[in-house]
């Protein structure tokens, strides 16, 4: 059997370009995955994914906390605390990171006992830990969204409900001690 050169160019157009098209889509994206993953690396930071308070004896996975414009809510349960996606990662440089959970006794219902020197450690995806070291805490309402302000140093803030009725925001400030 033999196959002219227009049935040979048409099998390629259909066939063989798409394929080299697509190939190469899946080389830019793994380069470009890579280079975020070196850039993450490069500063330190990553998502956190397990957050521990010995004082508290608590230690509780930490999920991506997506905010949803349309309610107007974070996400949240009563098994974990949550890294609010809109803060900065964990890094070294500067930025506030956001971890929140529920005030229950199984989540964030006694960091009212944290007080000066204690420590939160929080673990990253790429298998840092950041030791942060308590510092302040304030209750705010919850429409206050100053947390998110940007920050010259590497923070870390815990948010849970407090107040009659969880009619406010207990804020914990943590600055950076070290990473391990």
């Amino acid at each position: 059997m033999i196959i002219s050169r227009k049935t040979m160019l048409v099998v390629l157009c259909i066939y063989f370009i798409p394929l080299m098209a697509f190939f190469a889509y899946l080389n830019n994206a793994n380069a470009k995955s890579t280079a975020l993953n070196l850039l993450e690396e490069s500063r330190n930071t990553s998502d956190p994914i397990l957050i521990s308070i010995p004082k508290l004896n608590l230690i509780k996975p930490v999920k991506l906390g997506i905010y949803d414009f349309k309610q107007n809510t974070w996400e949240i349960t009563s098994q974990y605390a949550y890294f609010a996606s809109l803060s900065a990662k964990p890094n070294t440089q500067s930025g506030n990171s956001i971890i929140y959970a529920h005030n229950t006794n199984s989540l964030f219902g006694k960091v009212s006992l944290l007080g000066n020197n204690d420590k939160v450690y929080l673990r990253t995806k790429n298998g840092k830990i950041f030791v942060y070291s308590y510092e302040k805490r304030k209750d705010v309402k919850p429409s206050d969204v100053s947390i998110f302000t940007p920050s010259n140093k590497p923070y870390l803030t815990l948010l849970t409900c407090t107040g009659r009725n969880n009619s406010l925001r207990r804020l914990l400030y943590f600055k950076l001690v070290k990473v391990v």
